[in-house]
């Protein structure tokens, strides 16, 4: 994995991060590849205080919604790739 200051890129094999947070609604800034069009979309799979939330499907640059509720609580949010990328 290479960290960056606002960034992290998974450069080979599967991979999990894992954060606890203090909120009610989560969004992250992702994309797949190089973020074209063309890349190849990537599912990661979204666990909320360990137990499965749902898959999301990553493909362009662009802010996607991990977690929303209504309650604004302490979360352990989890995201597992498939892949690097």
């Amino acid at each position: 994995m290479d960290f960056e200051a606002q960034s992290m890129v998974l450069t080979s094999g599967s991979g999990s991060i894992a954060m606890h947070v203090h909120a009610s609604k989560i969004y992250m800034v992702a994309q797949s590849g190089d973020g074209s069009a063309s890349a190849k979309p990537i599912t990661v799979k979204i666990y909320i205080d360990g137990k499965f939330y749902k898959d999301l499907t990553i493909q362009s640059s662009q802010l996607y919604t991990l977690f929303d509720s209504s309650q604004y609580q302490d979360h352990l949010i989890q995201i597992d790739t498939p892949q690097g990328g």
